[in-house]
């Protein structure tokens, strides 16, 4: 099979399952499919990258270790799992969050200048602290 192939179908097991591990003997290097490297900490990998396949949406992150690559879908699931674990983990940060990105919403709507998204989300997560506050 062709690099591109192999990477498509790594793709659609990742947006399955959320995350697949491939050999690397077994699959092309992602540089090979136009992979660009990404700039993050290393935390065990060699490198990482990211896929924008053909005909999608959503990129496929992949991390570089010594023995294989772990192909990490962006789409639904990524967002289900980090939501998820973030809402067991720390429930007020969630309220925090939210309130950020509801700011940012309104901010952005009341005015055409480049800070208020800013102001918004600042605002937003005072009100958000605030009403957590409240029910403790």
């Amino acid at each position: 099979m062709s690099a591109i192939s192999d990477w498509l179908e790594a793709y659609e097991r990742a947006k399955e399952k959320g995350t697949v591990s491939l050999r690397r003997d077994a699959i092309g290097h992602p540089r090979e499919v136009g992979a660009r490297p990404t700039a993050t900490v290393a935390t065990g990998q060699i490198a990482d990258f990211v896929v924008q396949m053909r005909g999608s949406r959503d990129p496929l992150y992949v991390r570089e270790f010594e023995d294989r690559y772990q192909a990490i879908s962006a789409g639904e699931h990524l967002a289900r799992v980090a939501v998820t674990a973030a809402c067991q983990n720390n429930p007020q940060a969630i309220g925090l969050a939210g309130g950020a990105l509801l700011g940012a919403v309104l901010g952005t709507a009341v005015s055409p200048k480049a800070g208020a998204s800013v102001v918004g989300a600042g605002l937003g997560v005072l009100l958000a602290a605030a009403l957590l506050s409240k029910d403790e």
